[in-house]
């Protein structure tokens, strides 16, 4: 047999921009896109009750404030959040319907019916804020093109799974359930029972870098920045023995200092 994959893809934009003064501009960004897949490909041994479907609903928003301060410097300010919420399972599932509540996967021996015991969902937020001041210094032995910037990002990925709550029956046997023929009974049952996993991951972002772009006469230049950044992920860890007795520790990432140094010359003499 084959299988279609069906996907549908929208997508919403909306702009505002706004001079206020001679030096002073802002504006903001929001973009939607809902992508669901009600029907996704499968093996060839499901069943099209077995079948299973995806939602994804992604946003993103951004606001930003540019200030130009005289005639050789520019300070841009952006704030952003950005969301992608994700449903993996069947489709009743995928609808709101609760896990518990719905028929169970059969397993035969050479195809699988009825149900998809597949049901998670993962929910991805970034808000971010960063700032970017920019520096025009000519004819200081060469001209600068001088950049400096910080940024902090609070992000938190969150993941459920409620997969096998409607329980999976296992057959050896090809043959439909009769209750009168003990040989097509089920073997085995499986079940995820108690709540469902739950699980939430926080994390701390924070960079700066600085940077000049020095033109030396006409035909070199020189690249020369180097950036900093940190990261802290402070989720419980209690039952991870990475962290010894300490029941609050957590991953940190302090020691990220990336310097980088660049050049280039115009052959041409220009």
């Amino acid at each position: 047999g084959s299988t279609v994959e069906e996907t549908r893809v929208w997508n919403t934009i909306a702009r505002f921009d706004h001079q206020v003064t001679a030096n002073n501009t802002w504006g903001i960004r929001w973009l939607r896109e809902d992508s669901p897949q009600p029907l996704q490909i499968q093996d060839t041994n499901h069943t099209p009750s077995r079948h299973e479907a995806e939602t994804d609903t992604d946003w993103t928003f951004v606001a930003n404030v540019s200030s130009v301060i005289g005639s050789t410097k520019v300070n841009t300010f952006r704030a952003s959040a950005v969301t992608e919420d994700v449903f993996f399972g069947n489709p009743r599932f995928n609808a709101g319907e609760d896990q518990k509540s719905l028929p169970p996967l059969l397993d035969h021996v050479s195809f699988e019916d009825q149900q998809s015991a597949r049901a998670n969902r993962r929910l991805d937020v970034a808000y971010g804020m960063d700032n970017v001041f920019a520096w025009f210094l000519p004819d200081k032995a060469g001209d600068h093109d001088l950049k400096f910037g910080v940024n902090y990002l609070y992000s938190t990925l969150r993941i459920e799974n409620y997969g096998n709550m409607n329980g999976t029956w296992v057959f050896n046997t090809d043959r439909p359930y009769n209750p009168a023929d003990p040989a097509t009974y089920p073997e085995r049952f499986s079940v995820r029972v108690g709540a469902p996993v739950n699980f939430l991951m926080k994390g701390h972002f924070i960079g700066m870098f600085a940077q000049d772009k020095w033109r030396i006469g006409n035909d070199f230049t020189l690249s020369l920045g180097a950036r900093y950044d940190v990261e802290m992920l402070p989720t419980p860890n209690q039952e991870n023995p990475l962290f010894g007795d300490d029941p609050n520790g957590y991953p940190r990432d302090n020691n990220n200092f990336a310097p980088r140094m660049g050049f280039s010359y115009a052959m041409d003499g220009g």
